[in-house]
């Protein structure tokens, strides 16, 4: 938090990305950091409200304020041009000055099929991996594994 770094959780659906992100942010407000978790789709819509009634200026500003910003669900949904160019300015407005933490399933190559450009994916991307840590979840669905459904579909298997 100190060094204003950024988190990069990468794995598939299941694998425990987004557990660790709120554990991550109790623990960042436990210490008394101003955090805020928000999903990407979440943070578009958001920004696009703020941005058709006039408001955009105090949202962002709502974001420079914080410590941490945890974005969930990186990949998940697809942003058109004025969302991507919103949710850039919120990366750029972070970059040195705050720690994020992204969850995400795709790795940086498929980036530009979430936001609208590739120029702007690969400015995104640039921002977040300079000072930032990729950290692989893996490729266990966590989920899946420990799900009542899971056993009893192996149990039926074996009877």
């Amino acid at each position: 938090m100190a060094e204003k770094h950024t988190l990069v959780f990468y794995g598939i659906c299941g694998s425990g990305k987004t557990m660790l992100s709120i554990a991550l942010g109790i623990k960042a407000c436990m210490q008394g950091y101003k955090v805020k978790f928000i999903t990407l789709s979440q943070l578009a819509t958001r920004l696009l409200e703020a941005k058709e009634t006039g408001r955009i200026e105090k949202a962002l500003g709502d974001f420079r304020a914080l410590d941490l910003l945890i974005i969930d669900e990186w990949g998940y949904c697809q942003l058109d041009k004025m969302s991507s160019e919103l949710v850039f300015q919120v990366i750029a407005d972070s970059y040195e000055h705050k720690s994020l933490i992204l969850t995400t399933n795709l790795p940086f190559s498929e980036w530009g099929k979430i936001v609208a450009d590739e120029q702007l994916a690969a400015a995104i991307i640039d921002r977040i991996v300079h000072f930032g840590h990729l950290i692989d979840t893996g490729k266990v669905d966590w989920r899946l594994r420990l799900s009542p459904m899971n056993h009893q579909m192996v149990e039926k298997k074996i009877n």
